[in-house]
């Protein structure tokens, strides 16, 4: 549930399971597994960057905004 909407991919950049066993599980996997642990991390950060970053979000907000009037220029990415 607390995964819904967020883009995640189950092994890829999370690891997601429907009740509190899988999910006990899947942090025993993850903390006994280095290259796992390494790549899960890698990925999540990544998606954090591209979807939920201050410039990911600036991108989806601005537009909405008078950007000049508000001041907001410098969230602006280039």
């Amino acid at each position: 549930i607390g995964a819904e909407g967020m883009g995640l991919t189950d092994g890829l950049d999370a690891m997601i399971a429907d009740d509190c066993e899988k999910f006990a599980d899947a942090v025993v996997q993850v903390y006994t597994d280095p290259e796992l642990w390494n790549r899960i991390s890698t990925a999540g950060m990544r998606l954090i960057e591209e979807k939920f970053s201050a410039g990911a979000v600036s991108r989806v907000l601005l537009p909405l905004f008078d950007a000049d009037a508000l001041d907001l220029r410098s969230w602006r990415e280039t």
